[in-house]
This record gives structure tokens, sequence and C-alpha cells, in this order.
């Protein structure tokens, strides 16, 4: 074993899982398999094929590392142009049989994968020569996992397509429609453009695509959660989507560590439609070791992230299964159950308004409800922070998306406003459980 791997988990056999098993499907937006219902957690590993072929024992090292954390898929690319480690399908005369072997040793650990075709450009910076055709490359990735469908969580035809002129939109419907006519998983085209969302959902129906890959923008903005409210957009797809590249640990751009905040990310999506959920790991994009971004090589190295992964992953108990589905609303909405002052209930970078909350969104079915209130910023260092007032009668339960404790419930007539504990740092936010009475 390499002296890379000196303080790697040891390499013992997966405890007992048990495994999700059928063909990943969507009900709408609600994702499930034989098993049921679930709100899928990934984790971002696109160096999967490469180590699998050239780096095993480190592959298996995270793999072991991973299996007790219980997320449920890994998010791998089927090539890149990386230097030094590139994945090139049309080069490998092995390929087939590596990216079996990664997909099938995954599962084994209880997580299925997430296939990204493309990940690198379509022609070489250097040369100019074109290093694939779409739709060839896709025939080859989908046809490779032909009778491992169940192990598949969805495929995307390539990581940010419009980035490093990778493949263009009319490629992406040609991908779509190959893969569509080899596999019956779910497949979404590529993350938009900034901005590109309607852009989006016209080539996906041009494509028969059945799934939709979002990459929130990233913000400090809000003492940053900003970033977490951008969950809100995904009720505007019209089938089901995943948070494929959210804000995360050692993340380009801006990153976000902070347990509670990636938990509230991971649930406003949910609440909005978006069932699947990726915690974006920086190390997890390349594999190695990255100073310039203060990567480590190895995932179990980044700081906190043990207990980043125990918040991500707990957090959507709290969530009623097919929340996804249910009417998402904003507070100005006359709908919702909960709603603040529209100005003097909220706060932003340019003010100092306390007590107030940042976001306030609502999801809403029959007599249930379900209330996300994030950045909940008291008076002084701790304080109540309003919470809302009762449209109709109902009963109210405040959790913490970290402990899972139920910190406060009222029962609340209509017109009646309530409370929850706030902190003068805004890092305090909740999931509201309702019903009217």
């Amino acid at each position: 074993m390499s002296l890379l791997l000196l303080d790697a988990p040891a390499l013992l056999p997966p405890p007992p899982l048990v495994a999700r098993t059928g063909l990943v499907r969507a009900e709408h937006k609600v994702i499930r398999d034989d098993t049921g219902i679930f709100h899928p957690l990934g984790l971002t590993f696109f160096w999967g094929v490469y180590g699998w072929k050239y780096e095993r024992d480190r592959v298996l090292a995270h793999l072991a590392w991973l299996a007790p954390k219980r997320f449920d898929y890994l998010r791998i690319l089927g090539e890149v142009d990386w230097v030094g480690r590139s994945i090139e399908p049309w080069a490998w005369p092995d390929y087939a049989p590596q990216l079996q072997g990664f997909v099938d040793a995954a599962y084994d650990h209880g997580l299925r994968t997430e296939m990204t075709i493309v990940g690198g450009t379509q022609f070489d910076q250097t040369t100019g020569d074109r290093r694939f055709v779409p739709t060839d490359l896709a025939r080859q990735v989908a046809t490779a996992l032909v009778g491992r469908e169940s192990k598949v969580m969805h495929y995307e035809m390539a990581n940010e397509w419009a980035r490093l002129d990778k493949v263009g939109g009319q490629d992406l419907i040609d991908m779509t429609r190959v893969v569509d006519g080899i596999s019956p998983n779910l497949i979404s085209l590529s993350c938009p453009e900034a901005d590109g969302y309607e852009q989006a959902r016209e080539v996906t129906k041009a494509a028969s695509g059945s799934a939709y890959t979002i990459h929130p923008r990233r913000s400090d903005h809000d003492a940053y959660w900003s970033h977490v409210r951008q969950g809100y957009d995904f009720k505007d797809f019209p089938a089901d989507t995943w948070n494929n590249e959210p804000q995360g640990p050692q993340s380009s751009v801006e990153e976000l560590s902070n347990p509670l905040q990636l938990a509230c990310a991971r649930l406003l999506g949910i609440m909005c439609g978006g069932a699947g959920y990726v915690l974006h790991v920086g190390q997890g994009v390349t594999g190695e070791a990255d100073p310039n971004h203060g990567r480590p090589e190895n995932m179990w190295e980044v700081p906190n992230i043990d207990a980043i992964m125990a918040a991500v992953r707990a957090c959507d108990g709290l969530l009623p299964l097919g929340v996804e589905n249910w009417k998402c609303v904003n507070n100005g909405r006359d709908d919702h159950p909960l709603p603040l002052h529209a100005h003097d209930g909220f706060w932003e970078d340019t003010d100092d308004r306390a007590p107030a909350v940042n976001k306030n969104y609502a999801a809403i079915s029959g007599a249930e409800f379900v209330v996300m209130l994030t950045g909940c910023k008291s008076a002084g260092a701790t304080g109540p922070v309003p919470a809302g007032t009762a449209r109709k009668a109902c009963h109210v339960e405040a959790f913490d998306p970290l402990t899972l404790a139920k910190v406060t419930e009222a029962d609340l007539a209509a017109g009646q406003s309530w409370t929850v504990p706030g902190r003068g740092d805004s890092m305090a936010a909740y999931v509201v459980r309702g019903r009217y009475v």
C-alpha cells in the first residue's frame, strides 16, 4: 500500500448494509426505488474511475470510510482532461471494466453512482484536435453500464456544459436520446448557464430528458445564508431536480463548511422540489492534494468533515416523505401558513435589523405544512425571534436541524404570533412542522 495511506482507515469489509434496491425513478419530483421514497444524498467523487484504474487502494479506503456514513451515491465523471489525471474512454482499452469495477465496488459499500458523462473539453486546447464525439462517448458509457441500472442513481450528460467549450446544446439533446435508447435510468442534460433556467427547461423538453441538475449560486452574502436560500429556485422546474454542485467544504468561488448551513441548504432544496443533494467537498474533485484551494489528499483529512457529513445525512429525517411534490411558497404568498412582516421580519447584509430572520419559506399539502426559518437573528447574543403569525388555527413544532431536537411547540389561534430562540450572529435555524386544526 502507498505510504500516502498510512493514516487511512483500515481496508476492512464494509459493515452490513440494508442496501437500497431496484431502479431509481421519479414520481413527479419525488424519488423512489424498490425500497421506497427517499431524499437522495450524494457526494462529489469526480476522480472515481481514474482512481479505480490507477489508485485502487485509495478508492477502496475512501469507500470503506464512507460506508458507515450512509450516503446514497457518488457523483463521478465519465471523462475529463486533467493534466496527469485524465479519464479518456476512447484511449483506455479497459475502460468498460474499469467503470464497471468502480460502480460495483461503490454499490457493495451502499453507494449508487451518478454518472456525469462529460467532464472536460471536447477539443484539445493545444492542438485543436477533437478528443471525443459526444454521442459516441454517451453510447460507450451507457453501454458499459447495461445490467447495472439499479446501481446507477441517474445520468447527467455534461458537467457545466457551457464552460470551456465542452459540448453544445444540440450535443446534449443528441446524447440524451442515445442514453435514453440504452438505459431506463433518469437522465438530465447539464446545469444551465447563470440565469438560464428557462433555457434548461426548453432544451430538456426537446430532448425528452427526465431530470434537472442545478448548480446554485455560491455567495458569502448575508453571512452565507444567501447560498442556503438558492434552493427556493427548484420550485420552478417541472420534474425531479438535483442540487448537483452546491457550495461546500473547500469549494471554489466560495466555500461553506458550517454544518448548520449545509444541512439547511439540503433541507430547503428538498422542501422546494429538489430531491437530490450532493455534498460538494472540494477534495472530491481531482482526488489529489491542492494547496491552492487548501484541499488535502484524502477526504477524511478535510477539517470537520465527520460533523458535516453527519449533519447533512441526518437532517432529512425532519421532513415528510414526498414533500418535494408539495406546494412551495415564499413569505409574501397569501397561503403561507406563518407569514412574517414583509419588512420588519427580515434582515439582510445591508441592515442591522433584529430580531428577524433571513428567509421564511413553506411547503404545503392539505392541512399539513413545513416552514424553514433560516438565519434567526436575535437582538442580543441570544433571544427570541418572531417566527410568524398563524394564518389559521394550527399546531406547530420547531426542530433544530443539527440536533434534531424539538426546541419549542405551540397551539396557535388564527392571528396569533409566536417566537423561536435566535442568536445574535444569525446562526440559528428551524424546521417547523405544522398542521391546521
